[in-house]
């Protein structure tokens, strides 16, 4: 679902600082999404990734759901319902792939970096609509932003090129554009001027920083650690 930007541009002139563009640079070309590209990856590494990936969803799922419960918005519980839709339709495609590759499917364990972004997740979502759904945004834009850059160097013959072509079809497009917006919205509300400039571009360099952790940490293959209670 495709919706109208509105007037404001806080978010959209954040994300335009040389540090963010420096930042996307810097993950685009790690070794996981370079090899990734080129056909190079591990098996284990990729299987590693997706594993963790659905533990990240699971919470990811969770914090849309918070967010419709505390949304101020009327006419912003249509579109975080279609985007939670979306997303539970993501966890599904990864399972059924995972189960594919592998029929049985090992215990997993959560490991720091998984543990680390989805507890940032969830102390945000608990703080106000404004900051969940700001620290929300950079998981689904770095993925489309760094897959855009990847379609360009991708050998055709990537077992992983059905990874890069998910996230640069319009749909997932459409989707940044849907969150974009609620964002958007929400920060140009005066009542959430404690969100202006400074503390919006450590929520949004924050958020990215964990995204680059999360994928460096399935290029280790850091031993597993079970989730803390």
């Amino acid at each position: 679902m495709r919706v109208v930007k509105n007037k404001f541009s806080l978010l959209t002139e954040t994300l335009r600082k040389p540090a963010i563009a420096s930042m996307l640079k810097s993950i685009a070309q790690h070794p996981f999404l370079q090899e990734l590209a080129a056909g190079a990856l591990s098996f284990d590494n990729f299987t590693t990734y997706i594993t963790q990936d659905l533990i990240y969803l699971d919470v990811y799922h969770a914090c849309f759901e918070r967010l419709i419960d505390i949304c101020p918005y009327d006419d912003h519980i249509p579109i975080l319902e279609t985007l939670k839709a979306e997303i539970g339709h993501e966890r599904h495609f990864l399972w059924h792939w995972l189960s594919d590759q592998q029929p049985t499917l090992p215990q997993t364990h959560i490991n720091i970096a998984t543990q680390n972004y989805t507890r940032y997740l969830c102390d945000h979502i608990n703080m106000t609509y404004a900051h969940g759904i700001t620290a929300l945004f950079p998981c689904a834009w770095v993925y489309g932003k760094i897959a855009h850059i990847l379609i360009n160097s991708a050998q055709k013959d990537s077992p992983y090129l059905f990874w890069i072509h998910r996230y640069t079809d319009p749909a997932f497009d459409s989707a940044i554009d849907s969150h974009h917006y609620l964002a958007e919205s929400a920060l140009a509300d005066s009542r959430n001027k404690s969100l202006f400039s400074h503390e919006l571009t450590m929520l949004l360099t924050r958020g990215i920083e964990l995204e680059k952790d999360f994928w460096a940490a399935c290029y280790r293959t850091d031993r597993p650690q079970a989730l803390s209670a």
